[in-house]
């Protein structure tokens, strides 16, 4: 079953948020260190680290393991009218996972955020597993 028919359903299975911040673009990246990070919020039923696409090319079936952090992502709305939204993540530094970067980096001022969504059913490993079945990406 296709993403919109699980959706038209009017219920459907939990819907996973995983993130990409992407460093690749900023100037003070040094081309050593890892230049994209991939995390989420969740992980799957059974405590293992959730895994997903890497990119949004359809025809891709590489994918990637998102490190579970906590965080608190909010204001993705669509809209045509006002002001234009202003997405705000917070995420955890328990591990010290993104002090480095954040410190070295100017605050990852003008890093890119890649929100990618989609149903559990539909993640690496689960039976109904499909790497094309995705809500549109945030950016």
């Amino acid at each position: 079953m296709a993403l919109e028919d699980d959706v038209k359903l009017g219920y459907y299975d939990s819907v996973v948020e995983l993130f990409e911040l992407d460093l690749r673009d900023m100037e003070a990246v040094d081309t050593a260190s890892q230049e994209r990070y991939y995390f989420t919020n969740q992980v799957l039923p059974d405590g293992s680290k959730i895994k997903w696409r890497r990119n949004d090319n359809v025809s891709s079936t590489s994918t990637v393991t998102y490190e579970p952090i906590p965080i608190a992502a909010t204001n993705f709305e669509r809209t045509t009218k006002g002001q234009i939204p202003t997405p705000e993540l917070v995420v955890s530094n328990i591990f010290g996972t993104l002090s480095e970067l954040i410190e070295d980096l100017d605050d990852l001022i003008g890093a890119r955020i890649v929100r990618r969504r989609t149903l559990v059913k539909h993640l690496v490993g689960q039976a109904n597993e499909n790497l094309s079945s995705y809500f549109p990406s945030d950016i």
